[in-house]
């Protein structure tokens, strides 16, 4: 093996992108890898492609094909098949700027054992039908924003349920402990976002280097828009099976701020889990009463709505702050900081 790391790399008809994804592997400032591609069930020629184009580019390359296997599986039979202790993430349609690897074998190797993922800045962007670049909508701007602003580990485990805090395709991890978390598994949500969840759950750190390393190509065929792991409601059902068996293990009840569409869908889930709401917290005066009971989609035997101010102590019940729009996370956090809630001990964002 004369390789020091590994890049796993699945695909499924990805011709369009492997000219440019192979440019800049070959132009990486730390060429000590191998990459181990897996091509699940490509259409288009794509495998045939990438030996033809990391042949020229002088790459080191173990390509799979399993046929058609699905992307976590995809994943787990690369995880698999690496032997380097570390192994880098890429997807065949983003960029690569030329320091990723070096910066961030560099800081991995010096980190400690416990600190076993680590990111890298991101920056979206969008291709027209012409190849061309253009914008992108607000959201994903925001959602770079986010992601970027969250460096430390300890950021990151506050941030956990709240969105996905790591972009996959920007991670350096070492192998032993993915595998010792039981490595990539389709349960029919994010495959990412469950394995940070459980790294989290066991006691690992997760990081991030703050340089934007990787470029995040956003297009109409991309599995983030388009497959159903990573619908809302998938995220939502990933966040429960986490929570019930991490912050919420062994409790009865909660208090859900925020009365609108996301508090009373966290609270449907959290009921069908054995964990029933005793009230929401929302500022809108309009929700401030009661909520009937025995209307579709509503919870039975509705909980109350109660203005911040009539909030039990803290520590009384535990709160999950579930509301997602823009500055609200911010102001009740301030809000429950204030009141004496410690954020991880006696609430918890999850939007």
């Amino acid at each position: 093996m004369t390789f020091v790391f590994q890049v796993l790399l699945p695909f499924r008809d990805a011709s369009t992108h492997l000219s440019t994804l192979v440019a800049d592997l070959a132009a990486q400032t730390d060429p000590a890898f191998q990459v181990v591609a897996v091509d699940d069930g490509s259409r288009d020629g794509s495998g045939e492609t990438l030996a033809h184009l990391a042949g020229d580019a002088n790459l080191d390359l173990r390509l799979l094909s399993p046929g058609e296997v699905g992307l976590p599986a995809a994943l787990q039979l690369g995880l698999e098949t690496c032997e380097a202790a570390l192994v880098a993430r890429v997807d065949a349609d983003d960029r690569i700027d030329p320091t990723r690897f070096a910066l961030q074998r560099a800081f991995l190797e010096r980190a400690p054992p416990e600190l076993t993922v680590l990111g890298c800045g991101v920056e979206s962007f969008a291709a027209d039908a012409a190849g061309g670049e253009r914008g992108i909508g607000q959201g994903f701007t925001r959602y770079d924003a986010w992601l970027n602003g969250l460096q430390t580990p300890e950021a990151i485990a506050r941030e956990a349920f709240v969105e996905s805090p790591l972009a996959h395709p920007s991670v350096l991890f070492r192998r032993e402990a993915i595998l010792a978390v039981g490595g990539y598994r389709d349960r029919g949500w994010p495959e990412d976002y469950d394995l940070w969840l459980r790294c989290l759950h066991a006691g690992q750190e997760l990081s991030k280097l703050p340089e934007i390393l990787v470029r995040w190509r956003d297009h109409p065929g991309r599995a983030t828009r388009t497959h159903p792991r990573y619908r809302p409601a998938a995220f939502l059902a990933c966040k429960l099976h986490h929570l019930v068996r991490g912050p919420l293990a062994g409790r009865e009840e909660v208090i859900v701020w925020g009365a609108g569409r996301g508090g009373k869908a966290l609270a449907r889930g959290l009921l069908a889990e054995g964990i029933r709401t005793r009230a929401f917290v929302d500022v809108d005066p309009r929700k401030l009463a009661p909520t009937r009971s025995g209307n579709p989609g509503t919870l039975p035997a509705a909980p109350p709505v109660l203005a911040p101010e009539a909030l039990p102590p803290p520590g009384e019940v535990f709160l999950l702050a579930a509301v997602g729009s823009r500055g609200a996370r911010e102001a009740i956090r301030a809000h429950l900081e204030a009141a004496g809630w410690r954020e991880g001990e006696t609430y918890l964002a999850v939007a």
